[in-house]
């Protein structure tokens, strides 16, 4: 199980919906937002696609994930929000059913399901579907019933998301609870939204025998849940940091805390003496580390938290960068978005200092960073971050690669090979979407940009979660939407680098610092 949640406490649930489709057997009826077939309060989103066709049964006879249904009848949009789905797999080849929150209309949506044995938990923005966590779960088998809960909570400016999967009905699981959990601040998804359902695949035919819906958390069983651990503070020699309060298991509940100096070690240093909910700890130099929380309850089932990175006042930081020129390039006053981001992360992180190592080369693609090309782009950016102590290394490269037409295939190969090099060194990497370019006749290579690029991002992510982080997501749309923000074409002006800055510094914070931290005052970059 991965539990990276926020701290969740105790919240009255109302009870939305539950449906079991106890009526007669439907059509749709007149096509997209028609309610006339599913009724009382479903939208169907496309039109023609979910019906009930026998009392008891809600289906999808062309499903996929552009097109989900919704409830929009009483409760509505919601921004704290759960939805539980029981489905029967109807054959082998159509086996998928998800739980859907914090619809904003057809193509932007969270959502969980069960393929294959595994239980992901994605996002769709814009129809292009995104990972952000997979565990391992249950394979289906024809007329099997399996039950999908996912809720989501927002905060601050960054959504929770807990999913859960299990066989059988809600009211009745059997065998084992899978459960997944993240936090993501996808910007168009922090609004209030709905509930749905989709089905995984397009052309699907799944039989859904209930539907809930509540404005709160409701944990299947009694599955045991970590709440999250935060910096609380940092001086120069004591950290203080406490971890939410735990859900689930059996009461009382015993805690233990580990510390590691590596970013690719799981903290597995037990700290002594810290028994609590709260760590107080005076660390054996000044630096930063990596800590954890694990919970134990009184049946001796354990769960660990989230892995947080802190430090003590003179510890510092030093963060790498690859990228083009729109890394490498400077403001009026000669900083790059690199020296804003770090600013940022220092404010937020109770560093002492933050130093950026920036390695950008405009002009640069994917093709020349690989660590085989003789230009030793790569091996040079290596050896400065070693040399200055960089332990992550943030990237951002794609807009000369769209700008010359290289495929969405060759883009994430040359990006897994310079990922898989910094790996291979002992980095941690986070991955920038690269931006809108700002000229009509770049029509297909912002076709690139928008919708292929970052779906390799996303499959370089998921090849190693553990030390590859998904960086800001939203460059490309934003700068389409504020193209008073870049100078020319391809690069931002002085406000443009400010904007940068606050994106990928965001990103950042929620990989690298913990979840729900928000870099400026006001809330999280829109």
């Amino acid at each position: 199980m991965m539990m990276t949640l926020l701290a969740l406490g105790a919240r009255a649930q109302t009870i939305i919906l539950d449906d079991t489709f106890n009526r007669g057997p439907t059509t749709v009826g007149s096509g997209a937002n028609s309610t006339t077939g599913i009724g009382n309060g479903w939208i169907d989103t496309t039109g023609n696609i979910w019906s009930i066709p026998t009392v008891g049964q809600l289906n999808t006879s062309a499903g996929g994930l552009g097109n989900p249904c919704y409830w929009a009848g009483s409760g509505g949009q919601m921004q704290t929000e759960e939805c539980a789905v029981t489905f029967v797999c109807s054959s082998s080849a159509n086996r998928d059913v998800a739980a859907v929150v914090k619809l904003q209309d057809a193509k932007d949506y969270y959502c969980a399901f069960v393929d294959s044995g595994t239980l992901y938990v994605q996002k769709v923005i814009n129809g292009t579907f995104m990972n952000l966590v997979a565990v391992p779960a249950f394979s289906l088998s024809v007329g099997q019933t399996a039950t999908i809960v996912l809720y989501a909570n927002t905060s601050g400016g960054s959504t929770t998301l807990i999913a859960y999967s299990f066989v059988g009905t809600l009211g009745a699981p059997s065998g084992t609870i899978y459960t997944a959990t993240t936090v993501n601040s996808a910007p168009n998804l922090q609004n209030a939204g709905y509930c749905g359902i989709t089905s995984f695949l397009n052309s699907a035919i799944n039989y859904v025998t209930e539907a809930k819906i509540w404005n709160g958390l409701y944990i299947p069983g009694n599955v045991l849940t970590s709440g999250a651990v935060a910096l609380t503070a940092a001086n120069t020699t004591t950290i203080t940091a406490t971890v939410g309060a735990p859900m689930g298991g059996t009461s009382p509940y015993t805690y233990a805390w580990y510390y590691s100096t590596a970013a690719n070690v799981t903290p597995n240093v037990l700290i002594g003496g810290q028994t609590t909910a709260t760590l107080t700890w005076n660390p054996p130099t000044s630096g930063h580390y990596y800590v954890r929380c694990v919970v134990t309850d009184s049946a001796g089932h354990n769960v660990s938290s989230n892995t947080v990175l802190v430090a003590t006042n003179g510890g510092s930081l030093v963060i790498g960068f690859i990228g083009d020129s729109i890394t490498q390039y400077g403001d009026s006053l000669g900083n790059a978005p690199p020296y804003y981001e770090c600013q940022i992360v220092q404010y937020v992180g109770n560093f002492y200092k933050v130093s950026l190592v920036n390695e950008g080369i405009p002009g640069s693609k994917t093709s020349d960073w690989v660590p085989t090309n003789s230009n030793n782009y790569f091996n040079n950016a290596l050896a400065a971050f070693q040399g200055a102590g960089v332990s992550i290394v943030s990237i951002m490269l794609g807009t000369n690669d769209a700008y010359g037409g290289m495929p969405q295939a060759t883009y994430q190969s040359n990006l897994q090979a310079i990922v898989n090099g910094l790996v291979a060194n002992g980095f941690k990497v986070i991955l920038n979407s690269p931006p809108y370019i700002l000229n009509t006749n770049y029509a297909s290579a912002n076709a690139l940009l928008e919708s292929a690029y970052p779906k390799a991002i996303a499959a370089v992510v998921a090849s190693n979660p553990k030390m590859v982080y998904q960086g800001a997501l939203y460059d490309y749309r934003y700068f389409a939407q504020h193209v008073d923000e870049m100078k020319d074409q391809f690069h931002p002006n002085d406000a443009g680098i400010q904007s940068y800055a606050k994106m990928w510094a965001q990103a950042f914070i929620q990989s690298f610092l913990g979840p729900g931290k928000s870099p400026l005052e006001g809330g999280p970059v829109r």
